[in-house]
């Protein structure tokens, strides 16, 4: 459930997981995370994480703002990668140059987030 490591290690260890349950009957659905590629058995339930930053980027423009951050873990999880994606893609779809400052990589928990946004508010980004 959640994100992982975007690695081939990561999905080896789904696809023995599936068979050792599967040897149970039971099945692996991973939740919250892409399909994986090498192994197209394995069920995933996904949401749109790119398109879901990308709507909330849209939503900010349309209110009138052009310096929007970004606060979320750093590339090499799965869900970091498409959620980083999707704000880079619709700032540049606005014509939004992506500014370096305003993308702070924060764990995915609420007290670091809350750290993450004070520094950025104490820097003037």
């Amino acid at each position: 459930m959640g994100s992982t490591e975007s690695d081939a290690s990561f999905d080896e260890r789904a696809a023995k997981y599936a068979r050792d349950l599967g040897q149970v009957k039971a099945s692996l659905i991973l939740c919250g995370r892409p399909p994986i590629a090498a192994h197209p058995d394995l069920i995933s339930v996904n949401y749109d994480h790119s398109a879901g930053v990308a709507a909330g980027v849209d939503e900010l423009v349309r209110l009138g703002h052009r310096r929007i951050a970004y606060i979320g873990e750093g590339r090499g999880m799965t869900t970091a990668d498409l959620r980083l994606g999707g704000y880079e893609t619709a700032l540049r779809h606005h014509g939004i140059a992506i500014v370096p400052e305003l993308v702070r990589v924060a764990a995915n928990t609420e007290a670091a987030g809350a750290q993450a946004a004070e520094e950025l508010l104490q820097s003037g980004g």
